[in-house]
């Protein structure tokens, strides 16, 4: 297994539940790529084919306001993944992804998520269910800071 996925793997709570003979089929599925600083990864808008996994450097998270001007929401660093929902729906992104240094990415297609759903079924229940525990604390997390704002604005 080629070094930079299983140590992100190993790192990334999406791929917790697999052991490792689940690992090396997963990996057979994903592509390692490498963006320089200030490359675009995904833009707000396009269409949604891939979640991306950071192996290294930090990605910038970025919305649009209503007036079209831009905004740094959030910062990603090594473990974190962008874009689940595309495995999922395949709608469109709901933010800018850009490199703030020099990256290394992991991306699992929407495609090769189907196909292994489709070849191993019990370890693609696994990852979807990692995958509804994540977005679950995301909307927890998106809750709690909405009721902050409008008890404190």
């Amino acid at each position: 297994m080629d070094m930079s996925i299983s140590f992100l793997m190993s790192g990334t709570t999406l791929f917790k539940s697999l052991n490792h003979e689940e690992a090396e089929i997963v990996e057979k599925k994903l592509v390692v790529t490498n963006r320089k600083a200030g490359q675009m990864i995904y833009k707000e808008g396009e269409h949604a084919k891939s979640v991306c996994f950071v192996a290294e450097g930090e990605l910038a998270v970025i919305k649009k306001d209503e007036s079209g001007k831009e905004h740094q929401v959030a910062t990603l660093k090594r473990g974190a993944a962008v874009g689940e929902m595309a495995v999922i729906d395949g709608i469109v992104r709901s933010a800018s992804i850009k490199a703030l240094t020099d990256v290394t990415i992991v991306i699992f297609k929407r495609e090769g998520f189907d196909a292994l759903l489709e070849e191993h079924p019990l370890i693609g229940i696994k990852l979807l269910k990692e995958l509804a525990r994540s977005l679950s604390l995301s909307l927890r997390k998106t809750s709690d800071e909405l009721t902050k704002l409008s008890t404190t604005g």
